[in-house]
């Protein structure tokens, strides 16, 4: 099997030989067994971001959620403290010598988390600063994480896959981009909006397609997991903003 057909590294396979070289050095040892130790951080990460969440709104006066985002912000707390776990997952692995990310999923569970901090350190600024001082420096914040965090963490991301992984990675650095070149035209055209998050979910469905014709569900799960949540980030976004949208005509 080639490492262009699985979509990831050949190191990372379940009976490759490079698999069996390596775990002598332990930099893709097997991942530990999901156990309650894991189910129990991920809960306090729930916790946690749905506190800091909570906290950092709570003094901005055009902080007034009604029943619609109520329900939103409840399972996007549970996405989003998802997210915060792969951090600490990353840490403990390399805490034994192990490499973190190394497939599409991971990379995607990292990505997530990425995004939960910017989101939450924007959410800071506009509820410390008054609004035209806290949107240059949500524009700022924006450029800087760009540049020191997303432009090297997809550059990571397209050199480490392979194949539809990769194709994919490409995808979000370009879209990720254009969206920041012309935000407010995303956020403000719902049927933009919805096209743009149909491609991303098609495109991720089919890597996964791929991935699972080519290599079978041999990932561990930490790989399955950065794509269930994946999935669920993009379409609870989508389906939040569409509904929105539609609210908003009938009034």
């Amino acid at each position: 099997m080639s490492d262009d057909s699985s979509g990831i590294r050949p190191d990372t396979l379940p009976g490759s030989p490079f698999a069996q070289a390596d775990r002598t050095a332990s930099p893709f040892a097997p991942d530990p067994k999901l156990s309650i130790r894991h189910i129990m951080v991920w809960a306090a990460c729930v916790a946690v971001y749905m506190s800091a969440f909570h906290t950092v709104n709570a003094y901005r006066e055009d902080y007034r959620p009604d029943g619609l985002q109520t329900i939103f912000f409840g399972a996007w707390g549970v996405v989003a403290g998802t997210y915060l776990a792969a951090p600490l997952l990353m840490i403990l692995r390399w805490k034994r010598g192990c490499s973190f990310p190394r497939s599409g999923g991971e990379i995607i569970w990292l990505l997530g988390a990425l995004t939960v901090f910017e989101w939450l350190l924007i959410d800071l600024l506009f509820a410390v600063f008054d609004s035209g001082y806290a949107y240059l420096c949500y524009r700022g914040t924006r450029a800087l994480f760009g540049i020191v965090l997303w432009l090297p963490a997809y550059i990571y991301a397209i050199r480490t896959c392979r194949g539809y992984w990769r194709a994919y990675f490409v995808f979000l650095l370009f879209a990720g981009f254009i969206w920041y070149v012309n935000e407010t035209a995303w956020y403000s055209n719902i049927v933009l909006y919805v096209s743009w998050a149909m491609l991303n979910l098609s495109l991720l469905a089919g890597a996964v397609w791929v991935d699972l014709r080519r290599a079978g569900p041999s990932h561990p799960w930490p790989h399955w997991t950065g794509i269930i949540v994946g999935f669920s980030s993009s379409a609870l976004s989508t389906l939040f903003h569409l509904i929105r949208n539609l609210t908003e005509s009938e009034l």
